[in-house]
């Protein structure tokens, strides 16, 4: 957010310093979801100290790295954007699944960190199950 931004005084006495915060808040919002994935946690991690696992070593497949995390966007990539399902073995879907679910715990991790907030993982578990059919 550009915290240098000019604007009008009009606009300020129409929407008040709080309406005028919520509509940077909401232009940065659509800015930042138009970047890919790899972006969006690059921008996160630039002010948010990233917390890694601390049981998970760095060869293990679930470790997270901005490099895995682009690989596996770019498979996202392909299978919604490409010209049918590219080929990959189930232990790679396998890794590029558990990698994913790492990297949103690492995000939900270093933000609770950064600012001392409990993390629930329970709660976080039992809206990430799959449902039963």
């Amino acid at each position: 957010m550009n915290l240098d931004k000019k604007i009008k005084l009009a606009d300020l006495l129409e929407n008040g310093i709080e309406g005028m915060f919520a509509m940077e808040l909401e232009q940065l919002k659509i800015k930042v979801a138009r970047k890919s994935l790899p972006v969006r946690a690059e921008l996160l991690f630039r002010h948010v100290p990233i917390r890694k696992h601390s049981e998970i070593v760095s060869w293990e497949s679930s470790y997270y790295r901005g490099a895995r995390l682009k690989e596996v966007d770019d498979l996202r990539h392909e299978i919604i954007h490409g010209s049918g399902l590219p080929k990959i073995t189930m232990s790679d879907s396998r890794a590029a699944s558990e990698f994913l679910h790492e990297a949103a715990y690492t995000a939900l991790r270093s933000l609770a960190y950064k600012f001392d907030l409990p993390l629930d993982v329970k709660h976080f578990q039992s809206v990430n199950m799959p449902t039963q059919y």
